[in-house]
């Protein structure tokens, strides 16, 4: 790669995938098969040594537009789980803005680390806004679990691909708490539809992830008198939401069978699966991230 590429980065570092990582791919042959899964399907692939950057990105569509998702931090158990996770999240995203009428398709980024764990975080979501660079507008990148506005705007020093960064800097902001009301909104028209109410007064609601927009919709039905329960891997997110709201708490693991009036998944997606459908003790469920497409 010349250094007239937009994703220029000093002589130590390295764009693509390690000859490790491929030879790991051609022995799995997991990657492949993955893509088949959709009717189209992009995958980029990057990797800088200098900042640890592992990312990817997944395009899937671009025929009513570039491709817009948010990039999403975690730390995969495996390589594998990474790319199998962009590519739902980017055939979701193509749904998603179809059925909203955006001149948008679907895609999605995933870097594979832990958000709570970077130690420059501007030098790795530079070289992620480099990565996203590269696809010339194509894809539009954003905001998802492990990244925030403020990552956004780091993103935003060096592409003007991406949507979302602060709104001191013109950007729509954090996007979290509008999705935390289309998640009340949505609980309400469940609860007068399914259960006859008119109001969430005395609504028992568990709230799986408490995350940005788990913590926000707790508030908001708090104060509207409902009876919260609450679960998330992160003990401090649990801690301020119980101080805020006083709900109650179990774990991860019992969330999905805890009785309860509405069942209000927020956390990756996928809480509805063959493994917890049987499980579910709720009158409804409605919350963000249900299925594994979200």
């Amino acid at each position: 790669m010349s250094c007239a590429d937009p994703f220029c980065l000093p002589p130590d570092s390295h764009l693509g995938i390690d000859l490790p990582a491929m030879i790991i791919l051609e022995e799995t042959m997991t990657l492949f098969p993955e893509l088949a899964t959709a009717d189209r399907m992009e995958l980029h692939v990057a990797h800088d040594r200098q900042t640890g950057l592992k990312a990817l990105i997944g395009v899937h569509d671009t025929r009513l537009g570039p491709a817009i998702g948010g990039c999403r931090v975690y730390p995969y158990a495996t390589e594998q789980d990474a790319i199998h996770d962009v590519c739902r999240l980017a055939r979701g995203m193509t749904s998603k803005a179809a059925l909203a009428g955006l001149p948008h398709g679907g895609g999605k980024a995933v870097i594979w680390g832990d958000p709570r764990d970077i130690p420059d975080r501007r030098a790795l979501f530079h070289a992620f806004g480099r990565f996203v660079e590269t696809l010339g507008g194509r894809y539009l990148t954003s905001a998802d679990s492990g990244t925030s506005s403020g990552d956004l705007d780091l993103i935003r020093e060096v592409t003007r691909n991406v949507l979302g960064s602060s709104r001191e800097l013109g950007g729509s902001g954090d996007p979290s708490p509008f999705t935390a009301l289309g998640v009340r909104r949505g609980i309400e028209a469940v609860a007068e539809v399914v259960l006859g109410r008119r109001d969430l007064e005395g609504l028992v609601v568990a709230i799986q992830g408490v995350g940005h927009v788990g913590a926000n919709l707790a508030r908001e039905l708090h104060a509207l008198g409902c009876r919260l329960i609450i679960a998330d891997v992160d003990a401090a997110r649990v801690a301020e939401v119980v101080e805020a709201t006083g709900a109650s708490v179990v774990s991860v693991e019992e969330i999905p069978g805890v009785e309860c009036d509405i069942y209000a998944p927020c956390a990756l997606g996928g809480a509805i699966s063959d493994a917890t459908i049987d499980r579910l003790r709720c009158r409804a469920v409605a919350g963000n991230r249900i299925f594994g497409i979200i």
